[in-house]
């Protein structure tokens, strides 16, 4: 293994997470096939009991000195709960100096249930294109949840891991072939100008329209679903400085969090790109609608309320006037603190599928009030356009295509100024 040492490495490597005092088989099977590929492993010891069989580049003590602590007093604890979360920020710590240092290709780690969770909190402020690999034991629900709330990329090993054998070496190979794949062209670098697009299955037809005209002007288009996950995602995103600028045709995930869907992004969605200053192009596309599970999920306050079976898993709530207005409010606050091009548009003929002339939702007064929070909100600096049109309408994605294109311009031109 590699001799330990506490200075950042000199070429590019693999980070290595694992207890080598349970892990050390494994981990020396996955250098040999790092290395059989040309790629230097870089072993961060995350263990407090027993005896590593093998030095580390980062040995244990380094990990728990990174974060302020002292091996032997968390030995001495005997709190395993509290030396996890320990260990876990002192990698963090470390991985954190690796990404910043430009010598981070790709993270591995190999756990069991407990590690998985230090992997998951060691990786989490590495940005999203950050390769990170987890080979693990853990149970399905863990493994789970950690794949659906990062873009870490899971093996599972089916069995323990407690030596080698050909399930653990067949999950450890692919890891390591998988690091050392390297990332397609672009992946990872910001390319000179990619938009954020916001859709649902009752704003794809909007979406649409904007990806084809973002495409035909040169731009690149990254689609969110805005189903709570993809809002939270695209917000890192932004901060990342991945997105050059955003198209929020669905702000849907606003009604889940006010009242308590299943699709809530959080209290800081709509915030990213303000404190960016990237052009913000805003319209209220599904806050017609809450998101529910099956009907035996719904709140009790809201079974009197006009609900739409959408599929076997999902049953949409219609906003009232009360919360479209509050939400519109939210729209205008939010765009209100930020800063850069902010245009919000208020798209009169609808703002789902559902929400036309003969539809379940289909209630333009209680749109109206969208329109009237905005208002009330609307800061000096945030322009307020009125289309008559449905969401899905042609002119809508147009209009937000063609402005997003003369932002960018005007932004390229103010930086050769």
């Amino acid at each position: 293994m590699t001799a330990p040492s506490s200075s950042t490495p000199a070429s590019d490597v693999v980070a290595v997470l694992a207890t080598l005092d349970t892990k050390g088989e494994e981990v020396e099977y996955l250098l040999g096939v790092l290395a059989a590929r040309g790629l230097r492993g870089w072993v961060i010891d995350t263990g407090v009991l027993g005896d590593p069989p093998a030095t580390a580049a980062v040995p244990r003590t380094q990990v728990a000195a990174a974060a302020g602590a002292d091996l032997d007093v968390l030995r001495a604890g005997r709190d395993p709960g509290s030396a996890l979360a320990t260990m876990a920020d002192g990698a963090r710590r470390l991985l954190d100096q690796l990404q910043a240092s430009g010598r981070l290709l790709a993270v591995i780690g190999i756990t069991g249930g407990k590690g998985a969770a230090l992997f998951a909190t060691a990786t989490a402020g590495l940005p999203l294109t950050t390769l990170k690999i987890l080979v693990a034991s853990a149970r399905a629900e863990v493994l789970a949840r950690i794949a659906s709330t990062s873009t870490t990329v899971v093996f599972p090993t089916l069995v323990d891991l407690m030596g080698l054998n050909q399930l653990t070496r067949l999950a450890l190979h692919r890891a390591a072939v998988l690091a050392g794949s390297g990332a397609p062209a672009g992946i990872g670098q910001s390319p000179p100008r990619t938009i954020g697009v916001t859709s649902f299955g009752v704003t794809t037809t909007a979406a649409m329209a904007c990806v084809a005209e973002l495409r035909k002007q040169g731009l690149e288009a990254l689609v969110f679903p805005a189903n709570g996950a993809g809002g939270r995602l695209l917000e890192r995103l932004v901060d990342e400085g991945q997105i050059d600028g955003l198209i929020d045709l669905t702000t849907t995930e606003l009604a889940d969090d006010l009242v308590g869907g299943a699709a809530s992004a959080g209290p800081d969605r709509l915030c990213a790109a303000g404190r960016a200053g990237i052009p913000h192009w805003v319209a209220p596309g599904a806050v017609d609608m809450v998101n529910f599970g099956p009907p035996d999920t719904i709140p009790e306050q809201f079974r009197h309320r006009t609900l739409y079976r959408h599929s076997a898993y999902t049953t949409l709530m219609r906003t009232s006037p009360e919360e479209n207005r509050r939400i519109g409010e939210i729209v205008g606050e939010r765009l209100a603190a930020g800063r850069g091009a902010r245009r919000i548009c208020w798209t009169g003929g609808g703002f789902s599928d559902y929400d036309r002339p003969g539809g379940p939702f289909h209630d333009p007064a209680a749109d109206l009030e969208w329109l009237r929070g905005v208002q009330s909100r609307l800061h000096p600096d945030v322009e307020l356009v009125s289309l008559d049109e449905h969401i899905n309408a042609p002119a809508v994605a147009a209009g937000a295509v063609d402005w997003m294109v003369s932002e960018l311009a005007a932004a390229t031109s103010r930086g050769h100024a």
